[in-house]
């Protein structure tokens, strides 16, 4: 919902715009667009909602503190056995 209102103050003409964001150096004004705190999902067509688990409650690696993936049994990050995995 963001409008791009004027590049390397060139404002009316897109074409201009455009060439100027070729350029090494560009300098932009952008109009934010108001958001609201919750969107209304019901308006979204195909809309998926993400939900992620409690971070707290996800298993770590104990000595590199990386999040194990699923049921896995070695950390992806340094390569060690999972912890509660019993293996050594």
């Amino acid at each position: 919902g963001d409008h791009v209102v004027a590049v390397n103050n060139f404002t009316e003409d897109v074409e201009a715009m455009r060439t100027q964001l070729q350029l090494k150096r560009v300098s932009m004004s952008v109009k934010v667009a108001e958001v609201e705190v919750e969107p209304d999902m019901s308006s979204l067509e195909n809309a998926t909602r993400l939900v992620l688990p409690n971070q707290d409650l996800m298993p770590r690696c104990p000595s590199c503190g990386n999040m194990y993936m699923g049921d896995s049994l070695f950390c992806r990050r340094c390569g060690r056995p999972r912890a509660d995995s019993g293996m050594r």
